[in-house]
């Protein structure tokens, strides 16, 4: 047994063989919901792992963590062990001779996802996802963490957090609460989780003499699943492979090394709804990621990935589409602003109608800025028993009052207040307002009675 403070051992995952197949057949057919059992088929059985979309792993990693007061604990009975780090090539490090890190956890299979007769997350599952947080933070935070898993060959940049846990039987009859809690885990608590059944069922249908077609149904770190579908990277072979069904329907191809030679990227605008209507199976395609925040990175998704065999049909279509879209496009041009003067001109005789103290150049004014198209103000929506004073306060709040002034000086005041005081106070915006809303209320009442000032 190795000593605590040798480097752990890298498990690199073979090529799934017939010997992995045969111990996860063995494992399903045993119908055990036992984390330690799996452990074990997945720790002799690396060709699974693989499957799954890893390259190596280590297993039961031990990780250096913090006490109360933040010292280090340096007592190896008191350290936390996360089930599998596992490493893959997501093409993120320019040093190709590293995999970034990931954390693997393994639950029951019997785990429940929510709470008896309800849509609440179990406190089991709770607890698991909080366990993985505490990795991630360890991993991250803790340069002695880092510092060994360098030496195993993985570099730490935004690990991704995964469960595997639970069974699709506690869904039977209601995928839609799957759905609900996968989207709902990785939205609030950036974990990934993945079910038992999923897994196995993969595992066990996977057509040893075809392994290579795609590798991976793990996604990118830190992208929205409610935006962006999983990643699913192919390696070979057609888009009828596709079949896992994940947000919008589909998956997403990483296209930044080429694709296979029987695969298409095709970049053109609005390209999707085109091959929905002629039913052409395709998958959008990842070009790059973009960090937006720091260690928060966004998909880039450009084009879509099609069956070379279906590029005429699609090419046809979208020739057909310009050549309507030629002919049609002054005529849209020329409603569209007869409807926008209309709308403009309908809002401007409701702010008069309402306050016919205002002059009638300054309600076009309100009206122009109030209906402009793709604001989002209030003048562009609809179901509102009155826009028109609204409208016209905002117009009051911005141009006639003291509001920006007095809003820059509440800032200044925020700043002297220590940050953590801050978000008992009210937002600067609604004090501000506060203060001059006399006055814009004393200019509508003015304008409501006919008269031009108050």
């Amino acid at each position: 047994m190795p000593s605590d403070s040798s480097p752990p051992t890298v498990i690199r995952c073979s090529a799934f063989s017939q010997r992995d197949l045969d111990n996860a057949i063995a494992f399903k057919n045993s119908a055990s919901d036992s984390e330690t059992e799996f452990h074990q088929v997945l720790k002799h059985n690396p060709g699974i792992v693989n499957l799954i979309g890893f390259s190596a792993f280590l297993d039961e990693f031990k990780l250096r963590k913090r006490g109360p007061e933040g010292d280090l604990i340096l007592d190896p009975r008191r350290r936390d062990r996360a089930d599998l780090l596992v490493g893959r090539d997501d093409g993120q490090l320019a040093d190709a001779s590293y995999l970034t890190a990931h954390i693997l956890e393994l639950k029951s299979g019997s785990l429940p996802i929510y709470e008896r007769g309800g849509t609440r997350f179990h406190s089991r599952l709770l607890k698991a996802v909080e366990q993985l947080a505490d990795y991630e933070k360890n991993i991250r935070e803790i340069q002695e963490n880092r510092a060994i898993i360098e030496t195993c060959g993985f570099r730490v940049l935004y690990p991704r957090k995964i469960l595997l846990a639970g069974s699709r039987e506690e869904f039977h009859g209601s995928p839609q609460l799957w759905l609900a809690a996968r989207d709902r885990l990785e939205a609030e608590y950036g974990v990934l989780l993945l079910l038992w059944d999923d897994v196995l069922d993969r595992v066990v249908h996977a057509d040893l003499s075809d392994l290579n077609e795609f590798e991976a149904l793990i996604g990118y770190p830190h992208v929205s699943a409610r935006s962006v579908p999983a990643v699913l990277v192919v390696r070979g072979g057609g888009l009828s492979r596709l079949v896992v069904r994940l947000a919008n329907g589909y998956g997403s191809i990483d296209v930044r090394g080429g694709v296979p030679t029987d695969l298409l990227h095709v970049i053109e605008p609005r390209i999707q709804p085109v091959a929905r209507r002629l039913s052409i199976p395709y998958a959008t395609a990842l070009v790059g990621f973009t960090e937006y925040m720091r260690d928060r990175w966004q998909a880039q998704l450009e084009g879509i990935v099609i069956e070379r065999t279906d590029e005429d049909r699609l090419r046809q279509a979208l020739d057909a589409r310009a050549t309507r879209s030629e002919v049609a496009t002054p005529y849209r041009k020329r409603y569209r602003e007869q409807k926008q003067a209309e709308r403009v001109e309908a809002f401007r005789k409701g702010i008069l109608e309402r306050f016919p103290g205002i002059e009638g150049s300054l309600a076009r004014s309100i009206a122009l800025r109030a209906c402009e198209i793709g604001s989002g103000r209030i003048g562009t929506k609809t179901g509102i028993k009155d826009p028109f004073t609204p409208a016209v306060g905002a117009y009051l709040l911005h141009e006639v009052t003291n509001y920006h002034r007095i809003l820059d000086e509440v800032h200044e005041e925020y700043r002297s207040i220590e940050r953590k005081w801050r978000r008992y106070l009210d937002p600067p915006a609604a004090v501000a307002r506060e203060k001059v809303e006399p006055e814009v209320q004393s200019w509508l009442a003015a304008w409501k009675q006919g008269r031009r000032r108050p």
